[in-house]
C-alpha cells in the first residue's frame, strides 16, 4: 500500500469516526448554515450563525427575515453561476487563448521573442504586441508572419491545426495576437475568460435582472484580457490591428457592449469567450447549450450497431448531410436539435479551424429551431446567436429548466411536485433567479422544520390508459414474475412513457423477467429513477420499493433482508455542492482560502450529491491541507482536521 494511499485511507477513517462521535449542533443553528450556504456557497462565520441562531429561537428573528438578506447579499450571484450554467464534464480546456508561449533568447546581448529555433539580429523586426501600449519587443521574422493569416483550406492561424512556428506557416500575427509572452499571462488570460461568465451571471442576478437577459443581452463583464480576444476577431477579419491597444477599456471588469461583427452576433454568455469554444466542434457546444437552456439530455434510447448499419449511410455529420441526418430515424431525437441549432452559431469556427470569429462563415436569412424532433419545430428566426436565444428562451422548456436546476440545488431529490410547481411559479411571474430562489429556500426551511417522522399526503392519483387497463385483479400470467397492481400503475405513470418499447429497455406489459424488476428496484430505490423533473414523490418511491420487493420475494425473511438493503437508510445523506462543502471545511479551519481541488465530483448533478466514501476522502484531504496552512500540527492538526471534517457540516438538511 502507497503512502498516499494509506494518508487517504486514514482521513477517510477520520471523517467516519467524527460522524459517529460527534455532537449534533442544534437544528436552528443547522438551518442557518444550510440556507447561507445554499445562498452564497460558504457558511457563515461561527459568530453569526450563533448570533441568527439564537435570535431566531428567542423570537427575534424570522427564517423569512434571514432569507431576504442573504438573497440582498453580493454572493448570491457569485454563487449562481453553477446553478445556472449546468457544469460540462469534459470540455476543450484554453480556447480562444493562444496555446503559442514565446520565449526570450538573448542574441548579440539582445533579448529576442522567437518560436521554436533562434534567429539573427538581422533575422528580426521591432513590433509593438498586443500587451504593450508604449515600446517595441524584438520578435524573430519566423515567428512573426503579420501577413499570414489563413491556409488554403481556410483554416486560420490560431488554430489548433495551425499554430504559430508549425509547418503551415502561421506566426504569431499582427501585433503578436496569436501568442502569448509566457504561461503566467495564459494562466490570467484563462482566469479573464472564466471571470467574463461568473460576473456576468451575478451581474445579472444581483441586479434581479430577468435571467432571459442573461443569454440575450449584447454587454458581458469582462477586464482588457477578454475584450483583446474580441477585438482579435475583428483584426482577423481586417479590421486595423492598432485596436488591439485596449487602454481605452476600463482596467478592472466592467459590464460593457461588445462590438457586433454581423448583426445579431452576440447573445449573452452563450457566445462569451469562455463558453462558445469550450469544445473542438460547434455540435459539442450546442449539446451543453441545450443543456444549460433546456436541461436537455443527449440520448443514444434505441441505437444499435444493426440499426445504424441499416441506415445505409456512412457519414453525414460533415458537408450538406447534416440535413439527412437530423431527419433520420434514432438519430433525429438530438441531431434535429443540434445540427439546426448550429447553424444559427456558423459563424464560430471548430476549433481545429479557428479561435475566432468568422463573420464570412455566418449564414445570411432566417432558420428552424427544433425540439425533441424533426417533427417538433418551435420557429423560425434569424440565423444568428441573437435568433438563437429568443427562439430558446421563450419555449416552456426555459424557464421548467430553470426552476429545475434551482430546486435540484436547494432541495435535491427531496423535493415534492408541489416544490417544483411553487418555484416553477415563481419564475412564470417574475422570471429571476431571486425569485426562484426564495421560495426554494423557504421550503427548505419548511421541510427541515418538519418534526420527524410527519409526512404530507399525497392524493392518490388514477393511472393513466394504458398498462393497467390490461392487467386482472389477480395478477396471474403466463409467464416472468406478476405485477401487482399497485406496481402497474406505478410503472404506467412513471415510466412508461419512456420506456415503452422503443427503448432499449421495455417495461410495457402486465410482467416482466425476474431480473428487469430487480435492476427496476434498484434503480428507483437509489434514486437513478425516474430522471429529470417528475411527480414521482418519496412517498411514490417508498410504495414502488415495497411492492417491488413483495413481488420478488414472497417469503418473509426474504422481504426482511431486501428491505434492510433497499428502503431502510442505505442512501448516502445530501450533501451541498462540492465547492460549497470545500469553503464549509476551510471555514472550520478558520482559513480565508483553500487550494483547488480539481474531481468529478464538481460535475456532480443535485439529486447525486451525497456522502458517498469518495466524498468523505476528498473533504478529509481538503480540511487537512486547511489545517496545516492554518498552522496546525501533532495534536491541534489531528483536533482541526476532525472538527473541519464532521460529516454534519457539509450534509444539507437536518442530520438524523
Amino acid at each position: 500500500m502507497t503512502r498516499q494511499l494509506r494518508h487517504a485511507l486514514l482521513v477517510l477513517l477520520a471523517a467516519v469516526m467524527a460522524c459517529g462521535g460527534s455532537e449534533t449542533p442544534t437544528a436552528t443553528l443547522k438551518l442557518v448554515s444550510d440556507l447561507t450556504i445554499l445562498a452564497h456557497g460558504r457558511p457563515p462565520p461561527p459568530e453569526d450563525a450563533d448570533r441568527a441562531a439564537a435570535a431566531i429561537a428567542e423570537g427575534r428573528l424570522d427564517v423569512d427575515t434571514l432569507i431576504e438578506d442573504l438573497l440582498e447579499a453580493p454572493r448570491l450571484g457569485a454563487v449562481a453561476k453553477s446553478v445556472v450554467v449546468t457544469p460540462s464534464g469534459v470540455i476543450k480546456s484554453g480556447q480562444p487563448v493562444p496555446r503559442a508561449t514565446l520565449r526570450t533568447v538573448q542574441v548579440e546581448g539582445k533579448g529576442v521573442y522567437t518560436l521554436g529555433r533562434t534567429c539573427t539580429l538581422e533575422d528580426s523586426v521591432k513590433v509593438r504586441p498586443w500587451w504593450r501600449t508604449k515600446g517595441t519587443v524584438r520578435v524573430c521574422n519566423h515567428a512573426y508572419r503579420p501577413d499570414v493569416l489563413v491556409s488554403e483550406d481556410g483554416r486560420m492561424c490560431g488554430a489548433s491545426t495551425m499554430l504559430p512556428g508549425g509547418a503551415e506557416g502561421c506566426g504569431c500575427g499582427p501585433r503578436l495576437m496569436w501568442c502569448v509572452r509566457n504561461d503566467k499571462q495564459r494562466t490570467a488570460m484563462l482566469a479573464s475568460l472564466r471571470a467574463e461568465v461568473d460576473d456576468t451571471v451575478a451581474f445579472v442576478v444581483n441586479h434581479d435582472l430577468p435571467l432571459e437577459q442573461l443569454f440575450l443581452m449584447n454587454a458581458t463583464v469582462r477586464d482588457r484580457y477578454v475584450e483583446t480576444i474580441y477585438r482579435r476577431s475583428a483584426v482577423a477579419a481586417g479590421a486595423d490591428p492598432d485596436i488591439l491597444d485596449a487602454r481605452d477599456h476600463p482596467s478592472t471588469p466592467t459590464l460593457l457592449p461588445r462590438d457586433d461583427l454581423i448583426e445579431g452576433q452576440h447573445a449573452g454568455i452563450l457566445t462569451a469567450a469562455g463558453l462558445i469554444f469550450t469544445s473542438d466542434a460547434l455540435r459539442g457546444v450546442m449539446r451543453d447549450y441545450y443543456s444549460h437552456l433546456w436541461c436537455a439530455r443527449t440520448s443514444s434510447s434505441g441505437v444499435t450497431t444493426e440499426r445504424v448499419m441499416n441506415l445505409g449511410v456512412v457519414d453525414l455529420r460533415v458537408g450538406d448531410g447534416w440535413q439527412q441526418l437530423a431527419a433520420m430515424d434514432i438519430c433525429t431525437d438530438c441531431h434535429a436539435r443540434l445540427d439546426y441549432g448550429m447553424q444559427f452559431f456558423a459563424g464560430y469556427p471548430s476549433s481545429t479551424m479557428g479561435i475566432d470569429f468568422r463573420p464570412d462563415q455566418a449564414l445570411d436569412g432566417a432558420g428552424p429551431l427544433y425540439s425533441k424532433h424533426i417533427g417538433d419545430q418551435r420557429g423560425v428566426d434569424a440565423l444568428t446567436p441573437q435568433g438563437f436565444a429568443r427562439l430558446a428562451l421563450t419555449q416552456p422548456e426555459f424557464g421548467e429548466c430553470m426552476a429545475e436546476k434551482v430546486v435540484g440545488h436547494v432541495l435535491g431529490d427531496r423535493a415534492t411536485p408541489d416544490d417544483r410547481d411553487a418555484v416553477l411559479l415563481a419564475f412564470e411571474d417574475e422570471h429571476t433567479y431571486k425569485a426562484m430562489m426564495r421560495i426554494a429556500l423557504q421550503r427548505f426551511a419548511a421541510h427541515a422544520t418538519t418534526p420527524a417522522g410527519a409526512t404530507d399526503s399525497d392524493p392518490v392519483r388514477p393511472p393513466r390508459a394504458g398498462l393497467a387497463d390490461h392487467a386482472d385483479d389477480s395478477g396471474v400470467v403466463e409467464d416472468g414474475v406478476a405485477l401487482p397492481m399497485e406496481l402497474v400503475r406505478s410503472v404506467d405513470n412513471h415510466c412508461a412513457h419512456c420506456h415503452d418499447g422503443i427503448d432499449l429497455v421495455d417495461l410495457t406489459g402486465t410482467h416482466l423477467p425476474a431480473s428487469t424488476v430487480n435492476f427496476m428496484l434498484e434503480q428507483v430505490a437509489f434514486g437513478s429513477m425516474p430522471l429529470g423533473p417528475s411527480e414521482f414523490t418519496v412517498h411514490d418511491r417508498d410504495a414502488f420499493v415495497e411492492a417491488a420487493i413483495t413481488t420478488l420475494w414472497p417469503e418473509p425473511a426474504a422481504q426482511e433482508e431486501a428491505r434492510a438493503f433497499f428502503a431502510s437508510g442505505q442512501m448516502a445523506h445530501a450533501t451541498h455542492r462540492f465547492r460549497a462543502a470545500t469553503n464549509t471545511v476551510a471555514t472550520r479551519a478558520e482559513v480565508s482560502k483553500i487550494k483547488y481541488m480539481r474531481g468529478l465530483q464538481t460535475t456532480v448533478e443535485p439529486r447525486d450529491r451525497s456522502f458517498t466514501p469518495g466524498m468523505a476522502t476528498s473533504i478529509g484531504l481538503v480540511a487537512l491541507e486547511a489545517c496545516k496552512s492554518a498552522g496546525n500540527t501533532g495534536d491541534d492538526l489531528r483536533a482541526c482536521v476532525l472538527d473541519a471534517s464532521k460529516p454534519e457540516h457539509v450534509l444539507s438538511g437536518p442530520v438524523n
